[in-house]
Protein backbone atom coordinates (compact mmCIF):
# COMPACT_ATOMS: atom_id res chain seq x y z
CA UNK A 1 0.00 0.00 0.00
CA UNK A 2 1.32 3.78 -0.53
CA UNK A 3 0.39 6.96 0.83
CA UNK A 4 -2.74 8.75 -1.55
CA UNK A 5 -1.22 11.99 -0.05
CA UNK A 6 2.15 13.93 -0.16
CA UNK A 7 4.00 14.11 3.47
CA UNK A 8 6.96 16.39 3.99
CA UNK A 9 8.45 14.74 7.04
CA UNK A 10 11.36 12.20 6.26
CA UNK A 11 11.06 11.08 9.90
CA UNK A 12 7.78 9.78 9.85
CA UNK A 13 6.76 6.01 9.21
CA UNK A 14 3.72 5.72 6.72
CA UNK A 15 1.29 3.06 8.72
CA UNK A 16 -0.70 2.77 6.08
CA UNK A 17 -4.32 4.60 4.47
CA UNK A 18 -7.85 3.92 6.04
CA UNK A 19 -11.24 5.58 4.92
CA UNK A 20 -13.41 5.84 7.79
CA UNK A 21 -16.88 7.56 8.76
CA UNK A 22 -16.08 11.15 10.37
CA UNK A 23 -18.65 13.13 11.85
CA UNK A 24 -19.50 16.58 10.68
CA UNK A 25 -21.78 19.05 12.24
CA UNK A 26 -24.06 21.30 11.04
CA UNK A 27 -23.89 24.68 13.45
CA UNK A 28 -27.27 26.13 12.28
CA UNK A 29 -29.12 23.22 14.06
CA UNK A 30 -26.91 21.42 15.51
CA UNK A 31 -27.63 18.05 13.56
CA UNK A 32 -24.93 15.65 12.86
CA UNK A 33 -24.00 13.36 10.08
CA UNK A 34 -21.39 11.20 9.01
CA UNK A 35 -19.38 11.27 5.62
CA UNK A 36 -16.56 9.06 4.50
CA UNK A 37 -13.02 10.41 4.69
CA UNK A 38 -9.62 9.12 3.32
CA UNK A 39 -6.61 9.43 5.52
CA UNK A 40 -3.06 8.29 5.23
CA UNK A 41 -1.75 7.22 8.30
CA UNK A 42 1.82 7.90 10.25
CA UNK A 43 3.98 7.94 13.23
CA UNK A 44 6.43 9.94 13.74
CA UNK A 45 9.21 8.73 16.97
CA UNK A 46 10.19 10.61 20.12
CA UNK A 47 10.87 13.84 19.51
CA UNK A 48 10.04 15.29 23.13
CA UNK A 49 9.04 14.66 26.26
CA UNK A 50 5.52 13.44 25.23
CA UNK A 51 7.14 10.90 23.06
CA UNK A 52 5.63 9.47 19.74
CA UNK A 53 2.99 11.15 17.43
CA UNK A 54 0.47 9.54 15.60
CA UNK A 55 -0.90 11.71 12.46
CA UNK A 56 -3.40 11.64 10.29
CA UNK A 57 -3.07 13.23 6.30
CA UNK A 58 -5.91 13.80 5.01
CA UNK A 59 -4.59 15.40 1.37
CA UNK A 60 -1.34 16.68 0.14
CA UNK A 61 -2.16 20.50 1.74
CA UNK A 62 0.48 20.98 4.04
CA UNK A 63 -1.71 21.64 6.82
CA UNK A 64 -4.74 19.58 5.46
CA UNK A 65 -3.96 16.99 8.75
CA UNK A 66 -4.66 16.27 12.26
CA UNK A 67 -1.65 14.91 15.09
CA UNK A 68 -1.64 14.41 18.50
CA UNK A 69 0.88 12.57 20.79
CA UNK A 70 0.43 8.88 21.22
CA UNK A 71 0.21 9.45 24.87
CA UNK A 72 -2.44 12.50 25.07
CA UNK A 73 -4.50 9.95 22.98
CA UNK A 74 -4.15 6.67 25.17
CA UNK A 75 -4.90 8.56 28.05
CA UNK A 76 -8.25 10.35 26.65
CA UNK A 77 -9.30 9.72 23.16
CA UNK A 78 -9.20 6.13 23.74
CA UNK A 79 -11.47 6.10 26.10
CA UNK A 80 -14.65 8.96 24.94
CA UNK A 81 -17.69 7.61 23.33
CA UNK A 82 -17.93 10.94 20.87
CA UNK A 83 -15.29 12.32 18.31
CA UNK A 84 -14.04 14.78 16.72
CA UNK A 85 -13.53 14.44 12.73
CA UNK A 86 -10.72 13.21 12.65
CA UNK A 87 -10.72 11.39 15.83
CA UNK A 88 -11.43 8.04 14.60
CA UNK A 89 -7.95 8.30 12.00
CA UNK A 90 -6.11 9.03 14.90
CA UNK A 91 -7.55 6.56 16.92
CA UNK A 92 -6.27 3.98 13.71
CA UNK A 93 -3.28 5.63 13.67
CA UNK A 94 -2.38 4.75 17.34
CA UNK A 95 -3.83 1.11 16.67
CA UNK A 96 -1.52 0.46 13.26
CA UNK A 97 1.55 2.06 15.11
CA UNK A 98 1.25 -0.52 17.97
CA UNK A 99 0.51 -3.54 15.31
CA UNK A 100 3.54 -2.42 13.95
CA UNK A 101 5.43 -2.18 17.42
CA UNK A 102 6.40 1.35 16.90
CA UNK A 103 3.84 2.30 20.05
CA UNK A 104 3.24 0.09 22.95
CA UNK A 105 -0.56 -0.21 23.96
CA UNK A 106 -0.44 0.13 27.71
Amino acid sequence: MKPHFEHDCNECEYLGSTTFPAPHYDRDNDKSWTVQTQADLYCCGERDILGPTVIARFSSEGSDYSSCPASILRASYLKMSEFSTSSPALIAAYYFACAKGLLQNE
